[in-house]
């Protein structure tokens, strides 16, 4: 079986997106050795998350052209390169599809750009929307990465409930490994790590709904206040964040980590009291996993993927409400949240996401394709 894929996420993104196609990709490779994989990327360059995929024993790596290229034109690499299936892993395949002589496989995070319209501007929002809703349209396969995700893409572009499998995203393998000790020293002793501390992990972006969590730790009384670490950059709305902070004076309370090796994630959320994540939309909201797989609570959101992803072992929120959210972080600093029993029960959960199982049914999905 040979797999191309639209590598341009895994090779330039290092959030979200580039996260589940790495993922994707090296669960896939590590699994199912024999499947041949090819990388079609505009450009690409080594650095720590990305030079396993510089392997040529392990991967095909092929360099195209620009945008114009990986929208249009790439079809002509892929048909030389003769693959079985071509993925894209965010929400496109080439508009000039119906010239490629292989089936095609398109993975659909969420429909953000109809659901929240208002966080784009109007030209990326019509791009967006008209590259996800063709790769609907034409794919052969869609792979939705949560139920809800699914749900939105049959309600908004009419899609037969057949052509959409759910295939639900995993962390990388170092969230379910026990975390070195010397990780922890290290982490702690770079960032100062506080005794307590709330942690926030994602894009600084309204969407994400940072600053609702500001305005919670205002509320909360200096006295039961722990700080709040936030791993994640952003632009405007970041701006907004920190005039919040510095209008209720939460200066002394909430900091930004800057930019954290990714090997010592594990180390930062093995310390957090919790991790805060009421996210106002969501495709699926892998800092949930990645923080249940070490056994840290979570106070998420109850809309969208969220209780998807944290099934019945994490506290729920309604997002806009600011008291909900007071409530639930004052509640999760009870010492019975780290008992050993409720850390495992989270590690029991997070068993359902890991790479073996999302990989054997994205196998699956290939092979059934192929038939």
């Amino acid at each position: 079986m040979h797999i191309g894929f639209d590598a341009k996420r895994l090779f330039h993104n290092f959030t979200g997106l580039g996260n589940y196609s790495r993922t994707l990709v090296n669960n896939l490779k590590s699994y199912y050795p024999d499947t041949t994989v090819t990388l079609f990327s505009p450009k690409s360059k080594p650095n720590d998350r990305t030079k396993a995929f510089f392997d040529n024993t392990s991967y095909n790596l092929y360099e195209g052209g620009g945008a114009a290229w990986r929208t249009w034109s790439i079809y002509k690499d892929i048909n030389k390169h003769h693959v079985d299936i071509f993925h894209g892993l965010s929400h496109q395949i080439p508009f000039s599809s119906e010239r490629l002589e292989c089936k095609t496989v398109v993975t659909v995070h969420d429909l953000i750009q109809r659901i929240r319209p208002r966080d784009f501007p109007a030209v990326d929002r019509m791009i967006y929307e008209r590259k996800c809703k063709y790769a609907c349209a034409n794919a052969d396969q869609i792979i939705a990465i949560s139920e809800n995700t699914k749900q939105d893409i049959m309600k908004y572009y009419r899609t037969s409930e057949d052509k959409i499998k759910v295939i639900y995203q995993s962390c990388a393998r170092q969230f379910s490994e026990d975390v070195d000790e010397s990780d922890v020293l290290e982490a702690t002793e770079l960032f100062s790590l506080p005794e307590e501390y709330y942690l926030y992990v994602g894009s600084v972006v309204p969407r994400k709904n940072l600053l609702a969590i500001v305005d919670a730790m205002a509320k909360i009384p200096k006295k039961d206040r722990i700080p709040l670490l936030v791993i994640g950059s952003g632009r405007k709305y970041m701006g907004k964040v920190v005039r919040a902070i510095e209008k209720q004076k939460l200066g002394d309370w909430v900091d930004f980590l800057g930019d954290v090796p990714f090997r010592l994630f594990p180390a930062i959320y093995k310390q957090a009291t919790a991790l805060v994540y009421p996210s106002l939309y969501e495709g699926f909201g892998i800092p949930v996993i990645e923080a249940l797989s070490i056994g840290t609570p979570v106070i998420t959101s109850n809309t969208s993927s969220m209780p998807e992803a944290g099934g019945d072992v994490s506290m729920y929120v309604d997002p806009s409400s600011q008291a909900e959210l007071v409530k639930a972080m004052l509640e999760v600093r009870d010492p019975g949240q780290k008992a050993d029993d409720c850390i495992k029960i989270r590690k029991q959960h997070a068993t359902q996401f890991l790479p073996e199982h999302t990989a054997e049914q994205l196998h699956a999905t290939y092979k059934s394709l192929l038939k």
